[in-house]
């Protein structure tokens, strides 16, 4: 005979078993995204690493091409492909230029 103690507890497993089954389909559940979020962050990272490289990579290769550019030797040799000469003493002037302290900030 079924008394209503019996009952009361009978409906009390049943609802501790759906709320660990809740439980456990949430951690799942949350685990699965947390997963799939993770590899996007990878994905994401390894493709900005790469970009990162290849500008590093394209620097270094604009500094070296600047030094070249920027050698002696090498400026000497353009001008006298452009028709430039050096100029003869007393053609040089030094222009002074007064500082400008009426900028406004």
């Amino acid at each position: 005979m079924k008394t209503r103690w019996t009952v009361l507890i009978g409906d009390i497993g049943f609802l501790f078993f759906c709320a660990q089954l809740f439980i456990f389909f949430a951690v799942v559940f949350f685990q699965a995204v947390i997963g799939i979020e993770m590899r996007t962050l990878r994905f994401k990272t390894d493709r900005l690493r790469v970009k990162v490289e290849e500008q590093q990579m394209m620097q270094s290769k604009l500094e070296v091409e600047r030094d070249l550019l920027t050698l002696p030797q090498t400026l000497k040799k353009n001008a006298e492909k452009m028709g430039m000469s050096q100029a003869q003493p007393g053609r040089i002037r030094k222009m002074y230029f007064p500082e400008r302290s009426s900028v406004k900030k």
